[in-house]
Parts: structure tokens; sequence; C-alpha cells
């Protein structure tokens, strides 16, 4: 279901608290500033329309709007964390986040991360394609996003044109993409993106990170991923399968994100997710799904389950199917 929202109907008094209530609703709390903008006084004032869909775990956000700024300062301790990206089809955009600053033009991308501190500058009239993607889908697919905060993929590379393509098709075709499953369209674009965010940041790579260190992370990453639903999945029982020691396991995920648990976890978390969207597992139990990829409490996976995506099981699955 798509939502749009104008403030063709707002009267000018009051569209600076509108635009801060519809921003902080579809992006994260953020502090928006409409004035002291040249273009917007030649072109009669602030205007913006906004249209938002859900497409599995993703937010996409289709946003046409005068010049204006946005702010993001520290975040309360119970939002949801999350990963924008956007993709600037006309206008440019100015971000700083991390003490970085990009600008970024017509066909660029940008990450940033609402966990922490950020101002987007965007002088001009512009059209910006975001998708809000979830702290735990990103780490999924790339451990150390963060990395690639404020740093551009720009039109210039080969890998910025084929991630902006994608994108943007994703915008322009999702009503029919729906029809071949919304993660299995996402799951390519989210992996496209991780290995232009990782071309990003190689330059600030742990220098503790060897192609030992590397080679032993595939393997633990490839062996949990091929073993989620297994019930004794654990820092034990990895370190056996592997012959490894406990301590090296750790060891090895010390210069992740995350934690090996966390990653397990995680993971597991995902396809519980998938499972409970998918109209045609609707009726099969939230506890035998829980339970098929190795979580043993009820209790504990609605907790994890909430804690993570803001929505019990029950409502997200219900909210999901409700969607299609």
């Amino acid at each position: 279901m798509t939502i749009s929202i104008s403030t063709t109907c707002v009267p000018a008094s009051e569209r600076s608290g509108f635009w801060d209530d519809i921003s902080s609703r579809f992006f994260v709390k953020l502090d928006c500033q409409l004035e002291g903008f040249s273009s917007n006084a030649a072109s009669g004032g602030f205007e913006a329309h906004l249209k938002h869909s859900r497409f599995g775990s993703l937010d996409l956000i289709d946003l046409q709007a005068s010049a204006h700024s946005v702010e993001r300062r520290v975040s309360a301790g119970n939002d949801p964390h999350y990963f924008i990206l956007s993709l600037i089809t006309h206008g440019m955009c100015e971000l700083t986040q991390d003490d970085r600053r990009c600008a970024v033009g017509a066909g660029d991308i940008v990450l940033y991360d609402t966990r922490r501190p950020y101002k987007v500058v965007l002088p001009r009239a512009f059209r910006m394609c975001s998708l809000r993607i979830p702290q735990e889908t990103m780490r999924l697919y790339n451990p150390a996003a963060e990395r690639a905060v404020s740093k551009p993929l720009t039109t210039a590379s080969t890998m910025g044109r084929i991630i902006g393509g994608l994108m943007l098709t994703l915008f322009e075709e999702q009503e029919h993409a729906a029809e071949f499953g919304e993660d299995a369209m996402a799951r390519p674009l989210l992996e496209m993106l991780s290995l232009g965010l990782q071309s990003l940041g190689k330059g600030e790579a742990d220098p503790a990170c060897t192609r030992l260190m590397q080679f032993h992370l595939e393997r633990i990453k490839s062996l949990i991923d091929n073993h989620l639903a297994e019930p004794l999945l654990s820092v034990e029982w990895i370190a056996e399968q592997l012959k490894m020691s406990v301590s090296s396991v750790h060891r090895v995920f010390s210069g992740q994100p995350v934690s090996v648990s966390e990653y397990i976890w995680g993971k597991r978390l995902e396809l519980c997710r998938m499972a409970l969207a998918n109209p045609c597992l609707r009726d099969r139990s939230i506890s035998d799904i829980a339970y098929s990829w190795g979580f043993s409490s009820n209790a504990h996976f609605s907790r994890v389950f909430k804690r993570h995506l803001g929505l019990s099981p029950r409502e997200y699955r219900t909210l999901s199917l409700a969607a299609r």
C-alpha cells in the first residue's frame, strides 16, 4: 500500500510544523529548517510531495520537495535504528556525518546512519528516492556499513550506476516486483549494495583484519548460514566443527560490529520475519516458525522480535499479509 502526502492543502504558516511531523514519521526524528532558502522565496514558499510504501523489511520513500535542511541530533534510547540510502534523481544534497561532508548530485547515492547525528542540506528543489533499512537487516549483508556513511557512490563508478539503476527500477516497478516476492527482490539489491559499501570502506579497513582472519571469518559465517536451523548452533559447536578454540572464534569476530551470538540470532530473526510475511506460510503457526529456526522459547522469540522490529510477531504478520 502506497501512502501519498502533500503540503498543497496545508496553509503556509503551518507547513514548518507539518513537515517536522512528516519527516519524523517516515524517516526518523528530525529538526527541519524551511527558512533562509532564496529558491523557496522565488517559487512562492516550501512545497513537498512524499510517497511511502513497504517492500519486505524496507521502507521506500520517494520525496520531491523545495529547498530545506534536516538535522538528526542524538537519538533517544528507544528509537529504532536505521540506515538510510538516498538516490538523488535531480537537484543536489549535502550530507555531514562523522566529521565527513559530501555533496552529491543527480544519479549519486549516499548512506547515513540514524544512530548518530547528521545534517542534510538540500539547497534547491530536488527528488530523492530513499531506502530506510533496519540496522539488523543491513548488518546481515554488511556488518561494517557505518564505515561508508557520507561517502557517495557516484555515477562515475560502475557500482554506483548499477545500484542506482536497481534502486530506480525498484521505485518505478515496485507494484509489479511484489508479484515475485518482496524479500526475493530486495535481496539482490542489498547484496549489490553490500559490495558497493565494501569498496567505499576499504580505506578504513582494520589493519588487524589479515587475510588469515578474513579466511576464518568467512568459514565461520558460512558454517552459521548453512546451519541456522541446527538447535545446537553455538560458539562452542562452531569451534568443534571447525577445529578451533572458542577464544579463536571470538577473536575472529572481534573486529565485527556484532558478536558471534548476535550474528546467529540476527540471521535467525530475519528468516523468521521473512516466513511471517510469506502468504504461502500463513497457516503455519508462529511458534512453529520460531522453533524451526532455532528459537526454543516463544517468549524469548516474541521479546527479541519486538525489540528489533517494533511489533510483535503476530502484529507484524497481520500487517504484512494485509498489505498484499
